[in-house]
């Protein structure tokens, strides 16, 4: 957790994350319901799991200033 602490490595690990859960999403809703249905799969995984980490370095932020 210690490259949460900094800032700009949290931020690309965070969408790094998220980018890697996405491309998954992708590849089973591809598996599962076609080409359209694993661009909506990986789609909405990947923006859940971002909006997820930005969330995250919100409350890290939160706890640093208190």
């Amino acid at each position: 957790m210690i490259m949460m602490v900094i800032p700009v490595l949290s931020n690309i690990v965070g969408f790094l994350l998220a980018g890697l859960f996405g491309l998954t999403g992708y590849v089973l809703g591809a598996e599962w319901w076609g080409e359209t249905g694993g661009y909506w799969a990986g789609g909405i995984t990947f923006l859940v799991i971002l909006g997820a980490n930005i969330e995250l370095l919100d409350k890290h932020k939160e706890v640093r200033n208190l």
